[in-house]
C-alpha cells in the first residue's frame, strides 16, 4: 500500500501560531503536526509515501526523513491553486505504483489503530474510492455525508439531512477512479469533485472514532487533549 499526504495548504489561521512556523510543522502534543498522520498510515503497514507542500514547506522534507527513517518519502513541491488540483496531483503520481492507494491530509489527527481498521474496510468495499468519516464535528465548514444501509454514500454537503458524519481527512481511492478524474481547471475544491465522484462512481464511507481537524489555534489543544486520551 502507497500513502500519500496533502500539505500544501495556507495555514492561514494558524500563521500566527507557532513562531511563524508553517502548519504541518506546529508542534502538537510534542510532534510536528504532521508526524501524525504519518505515523498513523505507517503503523497500517505503509511504507511508502508521496508528500505534496507549497514551496515554502521544504523543511517538511528533514522533518519527515529524521522522524521516519525506516520509511520512504518522496517529497513534491508546488504553489496549487486548490484542494482539488492538490488531490488530483498526488492520486495521478500515486497512481503510476499501485491500483490502489490511500491519501491524507497533513492536518488530521485520530487514533493510529483507526488507520488500520480504514484501511480493511476500506479494501473490502471493491468500490472506486472511500472517504474515512467522524462523528466529532468541530469545523466551521463540514463536508457531510451520507450512507445507505451497507455504507454506500448517497449525499454529500447541502444535500445531506442526517447530519450525522462528516469527512475524516482520509481517503481510499482506487487507480480506476483516477483514470476517470477531470481536469485539474474543472473544480474549485476537493469537495466538489467528491460531489462529482458520488454521482459518477461507487463511493463508500467508514465511520472512525473520533477525528480532530487541525485548522485553528483552539484545534491544537483540542488535539493534544485527545492524544493524551488514546494513548498514541
Amino acid at each position: 500500500m502507497f500513502a500519500g499526504i496533502i500539505a500544501a495548504g495556507s495555514g492561514e489561521r494558524l500563521k500566527n501560531v507557532g513562531g511563524g512556523q508553517i502548519k504541518p510543522l506546529l508542534n502538537v502534543g510534542g510532534k510536528p503536526l504532521i508526524t501524525w498522520p504519518v505515523g498513523a498510515l505507517a503503523h497500517a503497514g505503509v511504507k511508502s509515501f508521496i508528500v505534496l507542500s507549497h514551496t515554502r514547506g521544504v523543511p517538511i522534507q528533514g522533518c519527515l526523513t529524521s522522524e521516519f527513517p525506516h520509511l520512504r518519502f518522496r517529497f513534491l513541491f508546488k504553489d496549487t491553486a486548490s484542494s482539488w488540483e492538490s488531490f488530483r496531483l498526488v492520486s495521478r503520481e500515486l497512481s503510476c505504483s499501485g491500483r490502489e492507494f490511500v491519501l491524507g491530509t497533513a492536518d488530521a489527527v485520530y487514533a493510529w489503530p483507526e488507520a488500520s481498521r480504514f484501511l480493511a474496510s476500506a479494501k473490502a468495499f471493491k468500490a472506486d474510492a472511500v472517504l474515512g468519516l467522524t462523528s466529532f464535528i468541530d469545523d466551521e465548514k463540514p463536508l457531510w455525508v451520507e450512507l445507505d444501509s451497507v455504507g454506500r454514500v448517497t449525499a454529500l454537503g447541502a444535500k445531506v439531512q442526517d447530519k450525522r458524519y462528516a469527512t475524516s481527512g482520509l481517503y481510499y481511492v482506487t487507480r480506476d477512479l483516477v483514470r476517470d478524474m477531470p481536469s485539474s481547471n474543472q473544480f474549485s475544491s476537493l469537495r466538489a469533485f467528491w460531489a462529482w465522484a458520488v454521482a459518477n462512481k461507487r463511493v463508500y464511507g467508514v465511520p472512525l472514532s473520533k477525528a480532530v481537524d487541525v485548522d485553528r489555534p483552539e484545534d491544537i489543544a483540542v488535539a493534544e487533549d485527545f492524544l493524551r486520551l488514546c494513548a498514541v
